[in-house]
């Protein structure tokens, strides 16, 4: 797993050290040695101007021009001053000394590259409105920016920002990566994010309530003298009519994660598509007028886990349907989509405590009563929120999609593509943590290796078809590559 300490942790670690005899500056001119040797191993001689806060992020920036003094043409773009005492004034003493210049009128398109050092990870939105002009100016310039642990105008913990924030090149951070710098909308800010050593030690086995999913390490440890029981069944209520295809998709990515049987409950009309598409499932049809719902639950008994959502419209039999299922199965068992979701919203039905969600933002939306533009805003946040207070595991997908669970546990996926933004990819999905669940994984655990088994399967399609021409089946046909050597 890949690991993200939050703001005070980092604050924490830095304390350490300079109890074990480490100096705030030592740490500063190591953090800004770093950054040089980096610059000066990518970038030739140029006019480099670098952007310096009063804090210690700016003390980098000043102590990083010094460095670059002798083999580039420095500006420092310092409009405000800290204490004579802090490190900043100490380190900005030493680049007058080099020969630095120092401006209070920036103008960044008489420069080759502008380095952002300007906030550090303590900033907090709103940002001012001089340098929101600022900044955007230098965003609308085209020239290359890098920022020094984090964009100016992203917050570290949590991935919000100001439109203007800087947008970077690169992202050159340190000790460990920030969460405000892989999760949206702060990742459109960093660029490609790099991290660095500067230094500051880092103990063994610390843990973190943000984490990424690096591997396959969480799938269940699959058994030679086995059968299909062993590997569980799966129920899936998806399509109505004319939706056939949202079943067959997640029952497809379903088999394609080692479960062993899936029923599908599905209207009668989807009887001879399912069977003709997809004969491994057996499927469980019924009137789509008048249900026989003792007949449906009497068909499902057994079943290890539950996916209900995919293309079941939002009618009063699917209402019903639902209601039915829900009684009948362990809510840390269950995977609510799609128009679950929509439906549970519009009747103001609690949802069942342990269940994996699944929403993308618009379906976040009617859940939470947030608009979507306040939920793109503050993804990390807005899940974290809903995941404590109604007691689920939280899915929100997106670019980057975040996992949350009731205790504070956020994991951030890195996997996926663009071309995945096609009909039918959250069915995909939805199967592939219904199968894991099944297998015997926890909630969250399922939800977070399910993002990750469903980006790394749209990573292979990609490999193979091309983004713009992606279809759901091809990110479910390519589980199989993900998984092949489990």
């Amino acid at each position: 797993m890949e690991l993200y300490l939050p703001s005070d942790e980092l604050r924490a670690l830095e304390a350490f050290a300079e109890a074990g005899g480490m100096s705030s500056l030592q740490m500063i001119k190591q953090a800004a040695t770093v950054c040089y040797d980096y610059i000066k191993a990518h970038y030739t001689p140029c006019r480099i101007l670098i952007l310096c806060g009063r804090g210690n992020n700016g003390a980098d920036g000043l102590m990083l021009a010094s460095l670059l003094s002798e083999s580039y043409t420095v500006t420092v773009y310092q409009p405000t001053l800290g204490a004579p005492s802090t490190p900043c004034a100490i380190f900005r003493k030493n680049a007058v000394e080099k020969g630095v210049t120092f401006t209070v009128v920036a103008e960044p398109e008489k420069f080759d590259l502008i380095i952002d050092a300007f906030y550090g990870i303590g900033f907090r939105l709103p940002l001012s409105e001089d340098m929101k002009k600022l900044f955007c100016r230098i965003n609308e310039s085209g020239i290359p920016v890098i920022s020094v642990d984090i964009p100016s105008g992203v917050e570290a913990d949590t991935g919000k920002c100001d439109a203007d924030a800087i947008r970077a090149d690169i992202t050159l951070t340190f000790t460990r990566k920030k969460v405000g710098l892989v999760v949206y909308p702060g990742a459109e800010h960093a660029g490609q994010v790099m991290l660095l050593d500067a230094g500051i030690p880092v103990p063994e086995g610390i843990s973190s309530a943000y984490t990424s999913l690096t591997d396959l390490s969480l799938y269940p440890k699959r058994q030679d003298n086995s059968h299909k029981g062993t590997y569980g069944t799966l129920c899936i209520f998806a399509g109505s009519v004319g939706m056939a295809g949202a079943s067959y998709l997640s029952a497809l990515a379903a088999y394609r994660t080692g479960v062993g049987l899936v029923k599908i409950v599905t209207p009668m009309e989807n009887r001879i598509i399912l069977q003709t598409m997809l004969p491994e499932a057996v499927l469980v049809c019924y009137d789509g007028e008048h249900p026989d719902l003792r007949a449906i639950e009497k068909s499902v008994r057994g079943c290890d886990a539950l996916v209900a959502g995919p293309g079941i419209g939002q009618s009063e039999v699917s209402a019903q349907i639902l209601a039915m299922l829900l009684s009948d199965f362990d809510g840390c068992k269950t995977v609510l989509d799609a128009d679950a979701l929509n439906l549970m919203a519009a009747n103001g039905d609690e949802l069942p405590k342990g269940a994996v969600i699944t929403p993308h933002p618009k379906e976040f939306s009617r859940l939470s009563g947030l608009s979507v533009r306040d939920i793109t805003a503050s993804q990390l946040n807005c899940a974290m929120e809903f995941a404590e207070n109604h007691k689920v595991i939280t899915l929100l997908k997106g670019a980057r999609s975040v996992i949350a669970d009731p205790k504070g546990n956020v994991r951030v996926n890195l996997t996926g593509n663009h071309g995945m933004a096609t009909a039918g990819s959250g069915d995909v999905l939805s199967g592939i943590v219904g199968a894991l669940l099944t297998l015997g994984l926890s909630s969250f655990d399922a939800a977070s290796l399910g993002a990750y088994i469903h980006g790394k399967a749209g990573d292979k399609a990609a490999e193979t078809i091309g983004k713009p021409s992606m279809m759901a089946s091809d990110i479910a046909n390519s589980i199989a590559e993900v998984l092949k050597k489990i």
